[in-house]
């Protein structure tokens, strides 16, 4: 979050990374990721552009209720109109021993994988509330709030990404969940100004 950019905390631990004052002993993808590619690269800042959102709240009240209104089919993957994540259906341990760190971020990163990460934010939460379309009583649509705010935070965090760039840049690499991608890739590729690369082209460069 850009609140830890005004704090130092993240200029300060990328700088005493640069400086070779701190070691890549953390394992989280800001270290492993963030830090050595920018590092490679020369850079001597990194740019953070992630928007709060309220998922953990709205999650719990639309479980809530599907636990008092027997909607807990539809949030178990087990309703009609409903796309289970990819990332649900497999041992996500078991997979990573199975394969090699960039062939897993090549899974993750495919098509196949996104489109059902995305899907769920589209026809799971939807159908969970008071969802009769002609009586606006409590609770109705709830889960339509949490796919909002996903919109939000996202259309959020895209702007905070343009409103940094001088449009100089010749490319600029994104380090954000997967579940982020689809809709933040659809605004990018919606603004003439930039053309967005698939991510098995540049990472089979890596190889």
């Amino acid at each position: 979050m850009p609140d830890f950019e005004k704090e130092n905390k993240m200029d300060s631990l990328y700088t005493a990374y640069f400086n070779r004052e701190k070691e890549t002993n953390n394992p989280n993808e800001i270290w492993q990721v963030a830090f050595k590619t920018a590092k490679r690269l020369g850079h001597k800042k990194l740019y953070q552009c992630d928007h709060p959102g309220n998922y953990g709240s709205l999650y719990a009240e639309i479980e809530e209720y599907a636990k008092e209104h027997n909607q807990m089919n539809i949030l178990e993957y087990d309703a009609k109109g409903v796309t289970k994540p990819k990332t649900n259906t497999l041992n996500r341990d078991s997979l990573m021993q199975s394969m090699t760190l960039l062939d897993f971020i090549k899974w993750l990163n495919s098509k196949e994988v996104q489109s059902t990460a995305h899907a769920h934010y589209v026809n799971v939460f939807p159908q969970i509330g008071h969802t009769d379309v002609y009586d606006y009583k409590k609770n109705y649509l709830l889960g339509t709030k949490l796919t909002a705010d996903w919109y939000r935070r996202n259309i959020y965090t895209y702007s905070k990404m343009i409103n940094q760039l001088d449009y100089s840049e010749k490319a600029i690499f994104l380090l954000i969940g997967n579940d982020h991608i689809p809709i933040i890739r659809h605004l990018f590729e919606s603004n003439p100004y930039f053309e967005v690369m698939d991510v098995e082209k540049w990472l089979g460069k890596m190889e």
